[in-house]
C-alpha cells in the first residue's frame, strides 16, 4: 500500500512515426527511491490535464485501488434521510 500517490509529468512525443510513444520525458531524473510494494494499485494517465497557466500538462498517476467511502449514520433505503436515533450523530 502507498503512503501517498505517485505522479509522473509526461510531455507530447512530436514523431512522425506512428510508432513512436504519444508521450515521453528524456532524461527524467529521480531524486529520491520511490518504492512500490508489491500489490494491486489504480494507474491512470490523465492525458487532458491542464495547469493554472491553460497549459496541457497530462500525468500519469499511481495510487491505491479506489474504495468507495462508508457513510456514518443509518440511511433508509426510502426516503434517503439520516435515522434521527442515530447514536453517532455529533450535537
Amino acid at each position: 500500500m502507498l503512503k501517498k500517490p505517485v505522479y509522473f509529468n509526461m510531455f507530447p512525443n512530436e514523431s512522425e512515426n506512428p510508432k513512436a510513444p504519444t508521450h515521453k520525458w528524456n532524461n527524467f531524473e529521480i531524486k529520491e527511491d520511490i518504492v512500490i510494494p508489491a500489490g494491486k494499485y489504480d494507474i491512470a494517465f490523465f492525458g487532458n490535464a491542464i495547469n493554472k497557466e491553460g497549459q496541457n500538462k497530462p500525468y500519469l498517476k499511481i495510487d491505491n485501488p479506489y474504495k468507495k467511502q462508508e457513510q456514518k449514520g443509518n440511511i433508509s433505503s426510502s426516503s434517503g434521510q439520516s435515522d434521527p436515533m442515530d447514536d453517532d450523530m455529533p450535537f
